[in-house]
């Protein structure tokens, strides 16, 4: 069920500072295709904003763009690529109605932007991908498994990443899972599982935190497939990151972003992204 997507995120912004942020920043998620070598920034759907410190969804931010931004774009990777303009964000058409888009067809490769006007420094880091072999990544996974109600499903490492996720000089180990036992269509066999945890290392003890996913318990129609790591950044500058996981499930895909909250993974729900295709 695993389907390869090249997805970009977009925080896009035009603000000015008197004491308060004076306009909303926007914050999109983009597609990145490749053809002839050359990677091009295909489309990209509105994911909310931030305004104040608050983070918005993407219809009350999309009702308050002024329109004629440009972006500094930035990879996970390599940071700052460059100041571009992405055009206009527009609602969706007969495809995910719900939802904004916008289709700037820039000869670039980037993770995602932010506003060249910002009143914060916004950091990206691509997590360094380390051997997911560890016996003791497996435990963690069976441990969230039986935590889930789910000790007789296979532990599985897909992948393993360490990043210092709050800023406390600490790498936190990230931890991609899955197991999936086919049923009929997009539907999955009791004891499927994906999902996305977290490693982290509080007063000395590793604490094994669940950031997202879905058990199937029972016979399942659908399944949401595979949760995977973008990258993490830092997008409102309070100095921790915020991550950034690809859902892709039958005929759909989506993005979901969570922070760390008293130590705690919590997902944004004003910026969730989701599309049927």
């Amino acid at each position: 069920m695993r389907r390869i997507f090249t997805i970009s995120l977009i925080l896009l912004s035009f603000t000015a500072f008197a004491g308060a942020q004076k306009a909303v920043v926007p914050i999109v998620y983009l597609t990145t295709v490749e053809t002839g070598g050359k990677a091009y920034i295909n489309d990209g759907s509105l994911l909310g904003g931030i305004e104040n410190g608050k983070y918005l969804d993407a219809k009350t931010t999309f009702a308050r763009l002024k329109g004629g931004e440009k972006y500094s774009l930035f990879s996970f990777a390599d940071g700052k690529k460059g100041v571009f303009s992405l055009g206009e964000v527009e609602k969706a058409g007969i495809m995910c109605p719900e939802n904004f888009s916008l289709s700037p067809k820039l000869e670039v490769s980037a993770d995602f932007a932010v506003g060249a006007n910002t009143g914060w420094e916004v950091v990206a880091r691509k997590p360094k991908e380390i051997s997911s072999k560890n016996a003791k990544y497996k435990k963690a996974v069976a441990e969230i498994l039986r935590l889930r109600g789910m000790a007789k499903s296979p532990a599985k490492v897909d992948s393993a990443y360490r990043v210092d996720l709050d800023g406390d000089g600490v790498d936190e180990v990230l931890l991609a899972a899955s197991h999936y036992i086919a049923d009929t269509g997009e539907g999955a066999k009791p004891g499927s599982y994906t999902f996305l945890m977290i490693q982290k290392t509080v007063g000395g003890k590793v604490r094994n935190l669940l950031v997202g996913g879905d058990f199937v318990k029972k016979t399942s129609g659908y399944f949401e497939g595979d949760y995977w790591l973008l990258g993490v950044a830092d997008l409102n500058g309070d100095g921790k990151t915020e991550i950034f996981v690809h859902v892709a499930g039958y005929e759909e895909n989506g993005l979901k972003v969570y922070e760390l909250k008293s130590g705690k993974p919590t997902e944004i729900k004003a910026l969730a992204y989701h599309c049927g295709l």
